[in-house]
């Protein structure tokens, strides 16, 4: 088994998250990633929204 230590941080106190993980040896480097990037995103709150251009 391969042991991973994740950490997600946005660089302010209080806001750092770790986590260990464990996956089977074969798995893929990027499968790793996006079990990590799932993780993370829960502690992220992210939006978007188109503006208007004033000069119009």
């Amino acid at each position: 088994m391969k042991k991973i230590k994740a950490h997600c941080g946005i660089g302010f106190a209080g806001t750092t998250y770790d986590e260990d993980f464990e996956f089977d040896d074969d798995i893929p480097d990027d499968e790793i990633s996006n079990e990590i990037n799932d993780w993370a995103e829960q502690f992220l709150e992210t939006w978007w929204e188109e503006i208007e251009d004033e000069r119009d």
